[in-house]
């Protein structure tokens, strides 16, 4: 009777409630961890990323991002991934410090993410000062306009260009009106020029990357037998293209898929499209008197910078080609131009 009742009291006991321990309790919801873009610079957007997502979410997760521009709120932002994870170009200078931070909702909880910053680099463009003894690399940000030294040349330049090879990140110079007519890469740390090798081409005046076709392209100025020419960047070896319009700027904009030349003259500055398997030129406009001017695309602003013989910096839209003086440089003398633009 006793071992009946134990078996009882055993059924009894664990049928009364006696179950598997109980589960923990869920996580919950993690809060992401994001990143924001890296070097950006000035007048290029910023944004903020998920680089890994929430995890132990009861439903869908929302994120939203909040800004701070040098530790004070920023309210206009725009929408790339997720609700306000960028910050428009427009509103991008060197120097200012952004900061992200990423709240995640899954209708149940709600965490914040750490904070992530970037600070604002310079948006630079190179140029000569042929008036500067030596002659000068210098360095401008587009952004401040703001002028440096680079360093000294290291030869002679005379109303050449400059030019920026997109695809290997390289700087090249041709010399213009000088006897060595001569193409030549040139250090943007130290301003040394390093020859390349002698195109043999009279005031060849103008240079320009294409990066459609991968060539350089380089257009005599001055009215001097005008035509388009190809530069070897291996031996510096012209090879022409044909064309009949004297160019003392070259630049391609990206943007609208086409290489613009400038002539300059006492006169005016006409501004055409230049074939770059011709040679061939299509007036766009014409603006007043434009001194012998290098010329370059800015794909963050969209629009084109020239810099003058007469120390001038000034900023042209890519569709009418209306001028809006820049800054002007008293005893400079600027002839060449090129923007730095990633691969």
């Amino acid at each position: 009777m006793v071992r009946s009742r134990i078996a009882s009291c055993v059924v009894v006991v664990v049928g009364c409630g006696s179950s598997a321990p109980p589960a923990p309790d869920a996580p919950g919801l993690a809060a992401p961890m994001i990143a924001v873009t890296a070097h950006p610079v000035a007048g290029a957007p910023v944004q903020c990323t998920i680089a890994a997502g929430s995890t132990g979410a009861q439903g869908a997760v929302v994120y939203r991002a909040t800004w701070t521009r040098d530790a004070t709120a920023v309210s206009t932002t725009a929408t790339t991934a997720f609700a306000d994870d960028s910050i428009p170009g427009r509103q991008t200078h060197t120097g200012q410090v952004f900061g992200c931070t990423v709240v995640a909702s899954d209708g149940v909880s709600t965490v914040t993410s750490a904070p992530a910053t970037v600070t604002i680099e310079g948006r630079f463009a190179f140029l000569i000062d042929q008036a500067a003894l030596p002659q000068m690399l210098d360095k401008i940000d587009l952004d401040t306009l703001e002028l440096t030294v680079v360093g000294p040349t290291g030869v002679t330049f005379n109303f050449g260009d400059l030019a920026w090879d997109s695809k290997t990140q390289q700087l090249y110079m041709a010399d213009g009106q000088t006897v060595t007519k001569a193409l030549y890469r040139v250090d943007t740390a130290t301003g040394a020029a390093t020859l390349v090798g002698n195109h043999n081409v009279t005031t060849l005046r103008s240079l320009g990357y294409d990066p459609v076709l991968d060539r350089m392209l380089g257009g005599v100025g001055a009215n001097v037998n005008p035509a388009i020419y190809t530069l070897d960047l291996t031996t510096g070896a012209a090879t022409m293209l044909g064309g009949k319009t004297s160019t003392d700027g070259l630049a391609y904009d990206t943007s609208r898929h086409r290489m613009v030349g400038v002539t300059a003259s006492a006169s005016s500055g006409t501004f055409s499209a230049v074939d770059t398997t011709t040679g061939e030129f299509a007036m766009l406009a014409s603006d007043a008197k434009l001194d012998d001017a290098g010329l370059t695309y800015d794909p963050y602003l969209d629009v084109f910078w020239a810099a003058t013989a007469d120390g001038q910096i000034l900023q042209y839209d890519p569709v009418y080609f209306m001028r809006t003086p820049a800054k002007a440089f008293a005893g400079q003398q600027f002839a060449s131009l090129a923007i730095v633009v990633p691969p």
